[in-house]
């Protein structure tokens, strides 16, 4: 199957609070699915059935958050945890970008790529491990087209690519980013 998101509403804060609500199509069919993770608590919904949330899928969700940190740069320079060092110079859908990886403890590292010429974020690279199965590999998150929401540029296509291949196309629909979330957004 190919395999489609659209990323209809996303709503993150600084601390260890998430909250995503994606639509998928796959072989044609779409499929709702929400995470929420408060802390340690955790729940998936797909098409409002709930997932079994095993070892797998926690590590996966907490690897995503702290990709998801890193990749907004918000905390980047500021958290002391983190140590930056050049990756070089490499071509990110044939346009020059430079990378700097991003070492921190507890963590895997994070190699992030930004266009020569627009400095904005081109690529995030990581190790990732399947949560149905536990597999390594390489995904590479290559943001194809931005959008400016309130002056700021945000990415609007972004391409995942699986150890080279494409595992998914999506299309973010509306985010948030916001400093503090409703607690009613957290509870089942």
């Amino acid at each position: 199957y190919e395999i489609s998101a659209c990323l209809v509403d996303s709503e993150m804060c600084i601390r260890d609070r998430l909250k995503d609500v994606m639509e998928l199509q796959i072989g044609g069919k779409t499929i709702s699915v929400v995470t929420i993770a408060n802390g340690d608590k955790l729940s998936i919904d797909a098409d409002g059935k709930a997932v079994d949330i095993n070892d797998d899928i926690k590590e996966a969700l907490k690897d995503a958050q702290h990709m998801m940190k890193t990749a907004r740069l918000v905390t980047l320079l500021k958290d002391k945890e983190n140590e930056l060092s050049l990756v070089g110079e490499v071509k990110v859908e044939d346009k020059p970008a430079v990378g700097i990886r991003v070492a921190s403890k507890g963590h895997k590292d994070i190699s992030l790529f930004f266009n020569k010429d627009t400095g904005l974020l081109a690529k995030v690279e990581f190790r990732a491990k399947s949560p149905m199965g536990g597999k390594e590999y390489t995904e590479e998150r290559i943001i194809l087209e931005y959008e400016k929401t309130n002056g700021i540029p945000r990415p609007k296509k972004v391409l995942v690519k699986h150890d080279g291949e494409k595992f998914l196309e999506a299309e973010v629909v509306e985010a948030k980013f916001l400093e503090k979330l409703d607690d009613s957004e957290f509870k089942k």
